[in-house]
Parts: C-alpha cells; sequence; structure tokens
C-alpha cells in the first residue's frame, strides 16, 4: 500500500493498494527453475566429464584430443554455473557479514595460489588490515585475480592486488593488475554498463559477478591498461558502502 497526498484541495490521502501476489509467485517460480535447471545442467556435465576421463586413456591420438576439447568445454560450463550461482547468492536480500580487509586478502591470495599452483597473487595493503569489509568484495577481487591469471601466457602468472583508500579519503579502491592481453572492449562494456546484447556480449559470467558485486556496496568499476603490458580493473567504493555491503 502506498499513500499520497490528496492533490483537490481537500485534506487526507489517497491509499493505492497494488497487488503484487501474482509478481511474487513469477519470481519464486523463476528462482525455482533456475535451481532446476542448474542443478540438472551440473549433473549432465559430470557426467559428460566422467567419459571424457576415459576417452583421454585412449590409444588413438585424435581422441585424445577431441577429449582434450570436450573437457575444456565442460569445465567452462561447470564454472558458469557456479558463477551464477555467485550472482543469484549477490541479488539476496540479506544483509551481509563483514571482516577485515586483510583477512579478505589474504584468503583470496591462498584461494587463487591453491586453485592455479604455478601463480603468484603479490599484495599490497596501504590501508589497516583491520578495516572491516563487505564479504560481497571477496567474490569479486577473488575473480579478478583468477581472471588475470588465467589470461596470462606466462607459466608463472602473477597479479597484483592492492587496496588502498582514494586521495579524498571517502572510498576504498581495490585494484588486480595483471600482464595479460588487456580486457577487451566488449568486456569493459559489461564492467562499465552491466548490459549484454547480441552485439555486446562477454566470454562468460565474471564480468557480471563483479559488477553485481560493486553495484551492491554502490561503487564502480573502472579499467585502465597496465604499463608494459596488461590491465588494471579497480573496484571504487564508498568506504561506508564497503562496510554495511548495501546498496
Amino acid at each position: 500500500m502506498h499513500a499520497v497526498p490528496r492533490r483537490d484541495g481537500t485534506e487526507g490521502v489517497t491509499a493505492l493498494y497494488v497487488d503484487v501476489t501474482e509478481r511474487k509467485r513469477r519470481e519464486e517460480h523463476v528462482q525455482v527453475l533456475n535451481r532446476v535447471m542448474r542443478h540438472n545442467i551440473r549433473n549432465d556435465l559430470n557426467v559428460l566429464y566422467g567419459h571424457t576421463e576415459m576417452l583421454l586413456r585412449s590409444d588413438d591420438a585424435d581422441v585424445r584430443e577431441s577429449a582434450r576439447v570436450i573437457g575444456r568445454t565442460v569445465e567452462r560450463w561447470l564454472d558458469l554455473t557456479e558463477k551464477a550461482k555467485e550472482i543469484e547468492r549477490l541479488f539476496d536480500d540479506a544483509p551481509a557479514g563483514t571482516r577485515p580487509v586483510g583477512e579478505m586478502v589474504h584468503e583470496t591470495q591462498t584461494n587463487v595460489e591453491l586453485a592455479f599452483l604455478s601463480a603468484t597473487v603479490e599484495t599490497r595493503i596501504d590501508v589497516d588490515p583491520d578495516l572491516r569489509v563487505s564479504d560481497r568484495l571477496h567474490a569479486a577481487v577473488e575473480e579478478l585475480c583468477e581472471n588475470g591469471v588465467k589470461h596470462d601466457d606466462d607459466p608463472e602468472p602473477t597479479v597484483l592486488l592492492r587496496v588502498r583508500r582514494s586521495d579524498s579519503g571517502e572510498h576504498l579502491e581495490l585494484s588486480v593488475a595483471d600482464r595479460g592481453p588487456g580486457v577487451p572492449e566488449h568486456e569493459r562494456a559489461i564492467l562499465r554498463e552491466g548490459e549484454e546484447t547480441p552485439l555486446v556480449h562477454g566470454s562468460g559470467l565474471g564480468f557480471w559477478l563483479v559488477r553485481t558485486v560493486v553495484r551492491r556496496v554502490g561503487g564502480r568499476v573502472t579499467v585502465s591498461d597496465r604499463a608494459g603490458g596488461g590491465s588494471v580493473v579497480t573496484l571504487r567504493v564508498p568506504v561506508r558502502g564497503a562496510l554495511n555491503g548495501t546498496e
């Protein structure tokens, strides 16, 4: 129900009733459908991945190469289902918890280096490591570090994760610098506008996840070229937004 002042010169308010029952029911149906589809897709992909591993033991080199192609495709789709689950969770209205930024950076470094054993995540924290930030930021920062590692052709890729306050002190800046080929323009558009059309099509959901997190904390994303090659993606969020994790 919404109450608005009367505009006919008389005292009082006009009450407007909007029945949102049907809309909520549709939203619930869509959520259930998404979960069921994601569950079924993941189960089928796991089955496919199991058969791929058997094909990799074939004596035929062509069969093994085809199996490797299938395996990479399956891994990409499995990653997409996980990203979709994370994005759905980020849209949850439940308040996010907080943690010290130093702890978040250390966990990100550990997770990425365990997932990519030849990679190194260098860190630089130019703020009080006990400054508490929203848990939501962790998902975005880890995604950017993983993305930087994956797209670096160096056999021992390195990314730099830095946290600092803006010059004004009102914003927290979390940046990830890599030595990859740079972020293509169509991917930068997703980070800037958060829109995807047939003409602006991203290669995955990773940048959508980053964009979603930053919007939830009332910030913005910038992308710049790194001197000597590579790119720098910076999450610039209000210190208050970083703390409470709300829009």
